[in-house]
Order: structure tokens, then C-alpha cells, then sequence
């Protein structure tokens, strides 16, 4: 996101610079044309040859045209060219007046380089004479205005405590600053030059820069961090809160979950355990009416009909060994009877009385504890 504004606020800063740059083009390409006018090279060259109404009718002319030129752009004070013959200066704002001495020495050492920004008495001015020599016939000049740069700039103050420069790099003159004081101004832009990010008295600046070539001059915005990027603080700030609930939500979660399927799921693992263990007389209870206490209940009756289950095999076993045992005996009892009485006949025909007392007193016992 910080790129992303920084992006941004250079798109911007290059728009304004790239708006300023193409109508002091087109101001100067119009004065291009101008010097070529008629009546100013008339008045210029060859004012006395003139009648007093061609003079006349030639300055009304040509002060209707420096008036259309000066209001052509809304950037220019005022327009006004300077006639060292007839010394003369005519002003899209006073009309027609008496040359100044000292303000015509002043812009003929400008004229040197020709459509370069000028500076006189803190004023910004676009001259150029005709011929383009150190003695020029007149000098056309266009006087522009700082105040409605600065408006066009401060128009487009990105935030509410953020500065913005426009220098002038060839004459290290401030054009427009939100400081005052000329000097701060320009001790603020050489220590911002070439750098993303400055401190001033303790605060973390942004840094946003773009030259123009053709004009030399620099547009120079700083923006306070804190402000640039308080969204993007607002931002984290609830996205630390939202993971916070979220964490919280989560724990909550898992303890709802624990409490409404881990614990119950435990308790019926453990009575199966129990069951698997043998013991059948495991009965589990839920106080809350829920799926677990339809499978609870399912499983106490699980239980109890396993135990009957078990209990009614155990006794069709004991029932059916026991029939065995009595259709085993009816098979055994007459052999039984019959062979013991055949062995008592043979020991009393051996004589042998002892034998015939043990054998008939065992027969004797068996014969009672089978009740036969």
C-alpha cells in the first residue's frame, strides 16, 4: 500500500508540474509570434516617421493586443512591452506610460537568454527583446503571476499538513513555498534533494520530486509519514484487532465443540471400553436433550438388551448340558447296574468277601448319589 501511494502522489506531483511547464510553453510561443507584430516594430523603429494619428491608432492597437494576450492565460500579472525610442511602455494593465530607466536596464541584461524566467524585485518575468542582442529595438515581457501558481498548487495539497515547493533551480529562487521565509525554504529543499525520506524537527517527512528540463524547475512535495500512512495504521490496527477476535472465537470454539462433541464422544468410548471389558452394567447419562442423548439412550439400551442376550444363552446352555447329562444317564444307568451286580457275582464266586464288601459298598454310594 505504501508503494501504491507513493505512486500516486508522484503521478500527481507530475501533473501539476507538467500542466505549469505546457502553458508557460504556449505563453512563450505566443510571444514568439507578438515580436513579429507590426505595430510594435512600427512604434519601436520608426515611431517619429509616423503621423500623430498613426501613432496614435497604432498604440490603441497594440495595447488592445498585449490586453488580449495578458488575459490569455490565467497564470500572467501582466504583459507590457518597452519602447526605448519612443520611450514608451505600454502595460496591459496601465496602458501606455513613460519608459523606466532602471527597469529597462534591468531586462536588457535579461534578454541574454531569451524566454528564460527572470527575477526582478521578487517578481517572476518571461522577457525577450528584438532584436535578440545586449540592444534591443523593445522587449516584450510577460510578468507572471506567483499567487496563482500557488493556488493551482495549493489546490492540490494532497493532505492537510503537507508542504509543497516549486524552486527555480538555475537561480535557486523559491516560486512558491509554504514557508515564509525564503531561506527556510531553500535550506528544506537542499536537504529533501535526491532523498525519499528526511526528518525535520523530529518528524518523518515523505519526499516527492520531479524536475522539468525545460523550465529548471523543481516541484517538491513533503507529505508527514504519520499522515501519509494513517490509513494504513488505522488499517492494521484493526486487522491486530480482528485477529485477536478471531483467536478468541477460535479458542471459544474449540472449547463449545469440546464440550458439545469431545467430551460426550469420550464418555461413550469409555462405556464401550467398559463393555468390551465384560462389564455389561454400564449405563450413561446427558441432562441435555441432544443427538448424544438419543445415542446414550440407544446404548443403555444396547446394554441391557446384551445382557439378557447373554444371561438367556447361559441358560439355554446350563438347560441343554443339563438334558444331556440326564438322557446320558438313562443310556448308562442298566449297563452300569448290571455290570456291578455281574462283578459281585464273580467275587462271591471267588469267595473273596473283603471285595464283595468294597465293591458293594461303592455301588452303594454311586448308586445313591445318582439316585438310581
Amino acid at each position: 500500500m505504501r508503494k501504491e501511494i507513493a505512486s500516486s502522489m508522484d503521478q500527481k506531483t507530475a501533473y501539476i508540474l507538467a500542466s505549469l511547464q505546457t502553458e508557460i510553453v504556449r505563453v512563450t510561443d505566443l510571444m514568439r509570434t507578438f515580436v513579429n507584430d507590426s505595430d510594435l516594430n512600427d512604434l519601436s523603429i520608426r515611431s517619429e516617421s509616423l503621423t500623430e494619428y498613426e501613432r496614435t491608432k497604432a498604440y490603441n492597437d497594440l495595447h488592445a493586443k498585449i490586453v488580449m494576450l495578458g488575459t490569455s492565460s490565467k497564470y500572467i500579472q501582466e504583459v507590457f512591452a518597452m519602447m526605448p525610442i519612443p520611450e514608451k511602455r505600454i502595460s496591459s494593465r496601465t496602458g501606455v506610460d513613460p519608459l523606466d530607466a532602471e527597469e529597462w536596464g534591468a531586462f536588457q541584461s535579461a534578454n541574454l537568454v531569451p524566454y528564460a524566467a527572470f527575477y526582478y524585485k521578487n517578481r517572476l518575468f518571461f522577457p525577450i527583446g528584438y532584436p535578440l542582442t545586449s540592444q534591443s529595438s523593445f522587449m516584450l515581457v510577460v510578468e507572471m503571476s506567483l499567487s496563482s501558481i500557488g493556488k493551482e498548487i495549493s489546490a492540490l495539497k494532497p493532505y492537510a499538513h503537507s508542504s509543497t515547493f516549486l524552486m527555480d533551480e538555475r537561480y535557486r529562487f523559491p516560486l512558491f513555498g509554504e514557508s515564509a521565509n525564503t531561506q527556510v525554504s531553500r535550506n528544506i529543499l537542499t536537504a529533501a534533494a535526491g532523498k525519499k525520506r528526511i526528518q525535520i524537527d523530529g518528524h518523518r517527512y515523505m519526499v516527492f520530486e520531479k524536475r522539468s528540463e525545460s523550465l529548471h524547475w523543481s516541484l517538491t512535495t513533503l507529505i508527514p509519514e504519520y499522515e501519509i500512512l494513517h490509513p494504513v495504521y488505522a488499517i492494521n490496527k484493526w486487522i491486530w484487532y480482528l485477529s485477536i477476535l478471531s483467536f478468541i472465537i477460535v479458542i471459544a470454539a474449540s472449547l463449545t465443540i469440546s464440550r458439545l462433541i469431545n467430551r460426550p464422544l469420550k464418555k461413550l468410548i469409555g462405556g464401550f471400553r467398559r463393555v468390551e471389558h465384560g462389564e455389561l452394567d454400564v449405563t450413561i447419562e446427558r441432562k441435555e436433550i441432544d443427538e448424544f442423548q438419543f445415542i446414550y439412550t440407544q446404548f443403555n439400551r444396547m446394554t441391557g438388551k446384551l445382557k439378557e442376550l447373554i444371561q438367556e444363552v447361559y441358560e439355554k446352555t446350563i438347560y441343554s448340558q443339563q438334558a444331556e447329562l440326564k438322557l446320558l444317564q438313562s443310556q448308562i444307568n442298566p449297563h452300569f447296574f448290571y455290570n456291578s451286580l455281574y462283578i459281585l457275582y464273580l467275587m462271591a464266586r471267588g469267595e473273596d468277601l473283603d471285595g464283595v464288601k468294597k465293591a458293594g459298598e461303592v455301588s452303594r454310594r454311586i448308586f445313591q448319589i445318582h439316585h438310581l
